[in-house]
């Protein structure tokens, strides 16, 4: 089946692929998200693909053709080498592929991949330390339904066609909550909450060689991925403490918050919903009881707001590609990572915000101490040491840094567990980060950088965030005077309730509560009898009608 206008079935197959869905103006459905078939602009990169229209979210959890855009825009310096013909036309078809009637979009083939990626090609990205996720063939299915080059579609039938690939996402049918893994032997005290695929998981490694993974939540929609962070409150008697779980995802613009009850998150609702902006990161003051976030697209800005997501406000706007929020609330600071640049030649620094005194600066220029990196993925803090730790990518290293941007340390070099690094975060004498490639969680140590020590082999998906949980006791007051914080920071904190009176505490709803997008009022007002029995207004016109007729 060729995808082509040239032909005397153009008209059917336009019909088909382009007319029809457009027609019926019905959402169709991957993996329980709603896409929509998007038509092309003037100026998009992929205007002159044999088709006109594309499904929307994409595989990589794009939600516009801006967003396309952009990823697409990265990839330019290695199309104008002209290391592979095909190699537009195959990024065309992996970021925007063509609506069809059907009712998941067709992956490219395995064999299209692999002759687009040339050795040439290969050979350009690795002097660069680049690996894209959209070039790991491997992936691609051999068969089935998948488009080849010169815009033709298989429809051999050695794969399942009710598995539809997506790129850096598994799909499964059947229940597959079995995290068997493989670690060295341990001896630890730690407790971490980590996001693996759909999944919040709690790793709980507090006696010798003896591991628990408890799974809290499991979105049926929803890769969770972004960012995870959570808040402890101190309760009396009747309510006793609770612990709220906040995370982000990679597919919308909404930060979500859960209660945590026992072995399970309840009540799990949006408390911020910013449309189409895309949240990078998250971060929970528990000092001062405040939600941080940073937006990188469209607008890139940080953000603040109450824990229940009330007065959101904006506290910078002038940023260029912000990742990664991390906060001492000890100090009153908030660090992330500022790039700017394509993807392969990108500048990247360590910036910080203190909310003592409203002032933003830099604190480490990471591409003029690491030529050959300046693709950092993830950043930490170590707050009792005031110290800041990242990894980077392309140079496969783990560096520190103080916080006034002296004492810069490499603590590893080419590592070959740091060439695709995930989150980080510091345990004690420890650094802790997540590794894609290897799906594991490795730690080192933080003066040293030996030590080596495997602390989880994932054997389904690999785990994106960590966070460690129950390590804030020491932690649990600030080193300057509260009582001199701007106006702004005593208003959001003084507005700050969890709205667990407010708000339906039946636990059978919780998910039909964030998965409708709505929030239900407790108690809500009784309606009137008048507003209870009002006709509509399609009644009153069904009478005149009749009154008219027999008259």
């Amino acid at each position: 089946m060729h995808l082509g206008y040239s032909t005397a079935s153009t008209i059917a197959t336009v019909t088909f692929m382009v007319i029809f869905p457009c027609w019926t103006q019905k959402a169709t459905i991957i993996d329980d998200v709603n896409t929509k078939c998007v038509p092309f602009q003037e100026a998009f990169t992929c205007s002159d693909a044999p088709y006109n229209r594309t499904v929307l979210p994409n595989a990589f959890g794009h939600q516009s053709l801006d967003d396309v855009q952009s990823a697409l825009n990265d990839f330019d310096p290695l199309i104008v080498t002209n290391c592979s013909k095909l190699l537009k036309q195959f990024l065309c078809f992996a970021f925007a592929p063509p609506c069809t009637v059907l009712e998941t979009p067709i992956p490219v083939c395995r064999a299209f991949c692999e002759e687009v990626v040339t050795k040439e090609c290969v050979d350009i990205l690795k002097r660069h330390k680049q690996d894209p996720h959209v070039f790991r063939c491997e992936n691609y299915p051999k068969g089935g339904l998948c488009i080849l080059k010169n815009n033709t579609i298989s429809d051999k039938s050695d794969v399942d066609s009710k598995e539809i690939y997506y790129p850096e996402k598994e799909l499964y049918f059947t229940d597959m909550n079995s995290l068997d893994s493989t670690e060295d032997n341990i001896d630890l005290n730690l407790v971490l909450l980590v996001t693996n695929g759909n999944k919040i998981q709690l790793l709980d490694i507090r006696s010798p060689n003896s591991m628990d993974t408890i799974t809290l939540y499991r979105s049926r929609s929803t890769v969770i991925s972004t960012s995870i962070d959570y808040y402890n409150t101190t309760g009396d008697q009747s309510t006793g403490d609770q612990t709220y779980i906040y995370w982000v995802s990679n597919t919308d613009g909404k930060i979500i918050r859960g209660e945590w009850h026992y072995e399970t998150l309840r009540n799990v609702r949006t408390v911020v919903d910013i449309g189409f902006s895309s949240v990078d990161s998250i971060a929970v003051d528990w000092n001062l009881g405040l939600l941080f976030w940073l937006e990188s697209y469209p607008r890139p800005r940080l953000q603040a707001a109450s824990l229940s997501g009330r007065q959101e406000t904006t506290l910078l706007s002038d940023l260029q590609n912000p990742i990664c929020l991390v906060q001492d609330p000890k100090h009153g600071y908030l660090f992330w990572i500022d790039r700017r640049g394509p993807l392969l030649d990108q500048t990247s620094t360590i910036e910080c915000y203190s909310i003592l005194d409203d002032r933003k600066w830099t604190v480490f220029n990471i591409s003029g101490a690491d030529p050959d990196g300046s693709r950092p993925k993830a950043i930490a803090v170590d707050i009792p040491e005031m110290t800041l730790y990242w990894v980077d990518a392309r140079s496969e290293s783990l560096h520190k840094v103080s916080y006034d941007g002296t004492g810069h340390v490499v603590l590893l070099r080419n590592h070959e567990r740091l060439q695709d690094p995930g989150s980080l975060t510091v345990y004690g004498d420890h650094v802790l980060w997540t590794d894609t490639q290897s799906s594991s969680i490795i730690w080192v140590s933080k003066t040293t950088g030996k030590d080596e020590l495997i602390v989880k082999t994932f054997d389904i998906h690999p785990p994106q965030n960590i966070k460690i949980y129950g390590n804030r006791d020491t932690i649990s007051k600030t080193s300057y005077d509260k009582t001199k914080l701007k106006p702004i920071w005593k208003e959001l904190t003084s507005k700050e309730n969890f709205e667990i009176d407010e708000y339906d505490n039946d636990d059978d709803d919780d998910d039909d509560d964030y998965y409708d997008g709505r929030r239900r009022k407790k108690n809500p007002k009784n309606e009137s009898s008048a507003e209870i029995h009002r006709p509509s207004i399609l009644v009153y016109f069904s009478l005149l009608f009749f009154i008219l007729l027999y008259n």
